[in-house]
């Protein structure tokens, strides 16, 4: 017979007992605890372990069951009060395990419930004799998926000083030590839910710079290793930069002008040009940073200091030329004189240097004269610029006759300037 409710209930076995709408006792009821590996597990344990004693009300001391401080134990399974029957007369106490999940839903068989990623998941379950006999028990549990343990290997980068970063790459650490360190089936790299990053920038320094790993994954604890210091980083390697002219030296010829300068042009990819100057008959060993300012043939050269980041550069010499300024206007002059004083045994002088442009440079003089009739005597300039010379005395016949005195005035700035004064004789005396 199936025991079906409340009361006094005999076999054929010599014993009785009465099950009361008491207390109903559940033990052996686990949840789940285990790793993630993609395959859903039931959220309770072993359902055939838990084990439920009754609280009888009447038994006889004589009876088969074994009963101990008025309670019908152990019952196991899903089959209560099996123990202590004969086996010819068999009879059961179904029992009904159901389960409410943490979202509410409920499951009329527990076993039905399954988790499969890693996490925690809060459930309880309902164990109750299926007539509904006895009073029901609920039991709150918790499953526990553990995330897998994955160990990954940050790979060292290295760039040259300037350039963008390179992609931060990862792999999974392989080896003896790492037999286990794979993905569960159907899983891929995405589900590791990686980030690299590294504190170099486009513009850092030479130098080492740490990459370093961060995962955001539901299921896998990440690990990084690597060469870094800590051994959980990888490494970004800055290397020094070559470097090259993006534009060419170049430097245009020009006429002078009082305060203008050349204006050699280049530009490197790295770095601050700057330049320096010689003569072009220089072997290049005499470059200097003078900037040439006076007429001439002069060479530029482009130049970029080295750095920790990045190569030093030095050009090719380019050939430039400061043109002279055109010749100055000085004026030219006629002067008289007596011809029986001429200029009185003096010398009569002329600064020709205040004549020309302050700014003229280097300068040489030349004098000429065009004196057919002998009427000067003692002429010369000197290297300041300064002509000097003496008028004769002559006798009437010279009266209407002229010489002329060109001073020639070689100029570094200026092309050649000329300054010319014709003497005359008169017969009146000359009042300087």
């Amino acid at each position: 017979a199936i025991i079906t409710g409340r009361g006094a209930y005999y076999g054929t076995v010599a014993f009785k007992f009465a099950i009361g709408q008491g207390e109903m006792q559940v033990a052996g009821a686990t949840a789940a605890a285990t790793e993630y590996d993609g395959k859903a597990h039931t959220a309770l344990a072993d359902s055939d372990a838990i084990s439920v004693t009754l609280k009888a009300d009447k038994y006889d001391a004589n009876a088969h069951i074994p009963v101990t401080d008025g309670y019908i134990a152990p019952c196991l399974g899903k089959k209560l009060a099996t123990d202590g029957f004969d086996s010819e007369y068999m009879d059961t106490f179904p029992l009904q395990i159901t389960c409410k999940g943490a979202d509410g839903k409920e499951y009329e068989d527990a076993n039905t419930y399954t988790v499969t990623n890693a996490g925690s998941y809060p459930f309880t379950i309902m164990v109750m004799a299926e007539n509904n006999s006895c009073p029901s028990v609920v039991i709150p549990l918790t499953a526990e998926v553990s995330k897998k343990q994955i160990t990954v290997v940050i790979a060292d980068k290295e760039k040259f000083y300037g350039e963008t970063n390179p992609a931060l790459t990862w792999s999974l650490a392989s080896g003896d030590a790492y037999q286990d360190n794979v993905l569960v089936a159907d899983d891929t790299e995405e589900a590791l839910v990686i980030s690299l990053s590294t504190t170099a920038k486009d513009n850092s320094d030479v130098g080492t710079y740490a990459i370093t790993g961060t995962s955001n994954s539901a299921n896998y604890e990440v690990s990084f290793i690597g060469n870094g210091s800590d051994g959980k980083s990888g490494i970004l390697t800055v290397k020094q930069a070559a470097n090259s002219f993006t534009t060419e030296l170049s430097c245009s010829d020009y006429t002078y002008a009082k305060d203008e300068t050349p204006i050699p042009n280049a530009t490197a990819k790295f770095g601050t040009v700057t330049y320096k100057y010689a003569t072009a008959a220089s072997d290049g060993t005499a470059y200097t940073d003078a900037i040439p300012v006076n007429a001439g043939i002069y060479a530029v050269k482009a130049y970029v200091a080295a750095t920790d980041n990045y190569a030093g550069l030095t050009s090719d010499p380019v050939v430039f030329t400061i043109n002279k300024a055109a010749s100055p206007n000085i004026g030219d002059e006629e002067k008289s004189y007596s011809y029986t004083a001429g200029s009185d045994g003096k010398a009569i002088s002329v600064d020709i240097a205040r004549k020309l442009p302050t700014d003229r440079g280097t300068t040489t003089y030349a004098v000429a004269k065009t004196d057919t009739e002998q009427l000067l005597s003692e002429v010369t300039v000197d290297t300041a610029g300064n002509l000097t010379y003496k008028v004769n005395q002559v006798d009437s016949s010279k009266v209407g006759k002229t010489a002329i005195i060109t001073v020639t005035a070689s100029m570094e700035n200026y092309a050649n300037a000329g300054y010319t004064l014709t003497i005359s004789i008169t017969d009146k005396k000359t009042v300087e």
